[in-house]
């Protein structure tokens, strides 16, 4: 069930109904109900999955609270939880990874587990280990209501393709819940709306461009390649973006804010900047909760390099059971040490040219992204500098690049900070704007000329 389908807008007007009618002393308990159900419709096995995390989460925060004057103990507790997620994880997404490359160093075949991913297994998992060190750290008590931290894992709106929620910023809205409110839906339904725009009428129709073009690089002359990356990286923006703006507009919808996930990545001007825009979510708990733990800046300028690397190495690995996804990880880190060791020496460029630099090297990391394994990615790679045709498909390229710049110059008009946002003055011009937006979005779900394919970060 995504949301851009029927099925979830059904699913979401009978939770709105049932909070509508239902005592608020009992909102919390139907939405996590109505959570639970959202991951169920996937597969209903994995709610034992989900339920598991939550309850070694839940037990492992309290451990390490009761224990915080014994730091053994206090350790230990921390460790069996953060080992318990990392195991999960291991299991179901990188099983057979290390199955294939222990065959590939064996020179012997071996088994193929036939295990299936739980969708937004990275995300959930994300999300108990920052609550954990959290705890450990004193930033934040144990919470002491296991429906209340059951929920912060499964809330459904961020739950299989985020944004990865602090426990600090979450559970603290649970105690203030103002409930759904006519303030709150108007806002919430403009973010949605935008959101399922991004998703339907641009991520999904570059889709059917981009598909074959990726999946069979060498039919293609270098201009279709070109063309193919650059409406990629349209795709996946409008996609993620359109998916971080629809879940927010959900929880705003439901009382609840949720943290900014994308702030126009493609303006940025150099790849740290390009990191402080994109899955905001992700760098930032990578930031505190890997390279700041393996001592950050605070380190020997050499180990400074080397923490960059290691972490978005492992930010690469958390995308994907591949090589490929390593490759990309490791070249961002290779820039972000560049960009470190430049400033170190005092460089400077002007933005222009900053902006060039960093939106042409974020398009070609997008290759082994995108790409289904080393291979196929070298061939992309040499394809787009055979040179064939790339004149004729100069105005298609500058007509992809205006469609980002028009993308982020409506997420500037109507800013995706919502509370910011200028209400209307009456309850009647409210309730307007609502069914206006709603309309929109049925209309588009509709008539739309194909059905919304999944978003692209739910297999991660």
């Amino acid at each position: 069930m995504i949301f851009s389908s029927i099925d979830f807008l059904l699913f979401f007007v009978a939770l709105i109904a049932v909070l509508r009618f239902a005592p608020k002393k009992l909102h919390s308990w139907v939405l996590l109900i109505f959570s639970y159900g959202f991951y169920a419709v996937w597969d209903v096995r994995f709610t034992l999955l989900l339920m598991f995390v939550s309850l070694v989460g839940y037990g492992c925060g309290l451990a390490i609270e009761r224990h915080h004057q014994d730091m053994l103990q206090k350790n230990r507790a921390l460790w069996l939880g953060i080992i318990s997620m990392l195991l999960v994880l291991a299991y179901f997404k990188y099983a057979n990874f290390f199955m294939d490359n222990l065959s590939a160093l064996s020179g012997q075949a071996m088994q193929h587990w036939n295990i299936v991913l739980p969708v937004g297994l990275s995300f959930f998992t994300f999300q108990v280990i920052s609550y954990l060190v959290d705890v450990w750290r004193g930033d934040i008590r144990a919470c002491g209501s296991k429906k209340e931290f059951f929920l912060y894992v499964a809330f459904f709106p961020q739950l299989v393709a985020g944004p990865i929620v602090r426990a600090k910023d979450f559970l603290p809205q649970l105690q203030q819940h103002v409930g759904v409110n006519w303030d709150y839906i108007y806002l919430g339904a403009q973010i949605f709306a935008l959101g399922f725009i991004q998703k339907v009428f641009i991520a999904d129709r570059l889709a059917m461009f981009c598909d074959p073009v990726f999946a069979q690089p060498a039919l293609y002359d270098a201009a279709t390649l070109w063309l193919g990356l650059i409406a990629y990286a349209v795709q996946i923006f409008c996609d993620f973006s359109g998916y971080s703006h629809m879940a927010i507009g959900i929880a705003l919808v439901l009382g609840f804010k949720l943290p900014e996930n994308f702030r126009m990545p493609y303006l940025a001007t150099s790849v740290a900047d390009f990191w402080h825009r994109w899955h905001i979510s992700l760098s930032s708990w990578l930031r505190d909760y890997l390279y700041i733990p393996l001592g950050g800046s605070r380190v020997a300028p050499s180990m400074i390099y080397v923490n960059l690397m290691v972490t978005m190495v492992l930010g690469g690995l958390w995308h994907g059971a591949s090589w490929n996804f390593v490759l990309w990880g490791g070249m961002h880190g290779l820039a972000l040490c560049v960009h470190r060791l430049w400033k170190s020496w005092g460089g400077a460029m002007p933005a222009i040219l900053g902006w060039i630099c960093t939106l042409g090297f974020v398009l070609l990391t997008w290759i082994p992204f995108r790409c289904g394994d080393i291979a196929q990615t070298m061939l992309y790679f040499s394809g787009l500098i055979s040179g064939d045709g790339i004149h004729w498909m100069m105005p298609q390229m500058l007509g992809l690049l205006a469609l980002v710049v028009v993308v982020h110059a409506v997420m500037v008009w109507r800013h995706i900070d919502a509370w910011h946002v200028a209400l209307p003055v009456s309850e009647k011009e409210k309730l307007w704007h609502i069914v206006a937006w709603a309309w929109l979005v049925l209309a588009l779900l509709v008539w739309s000329p194909t059905h919304s394919s999944p978003f692209i970060y739910f297999q991660f």
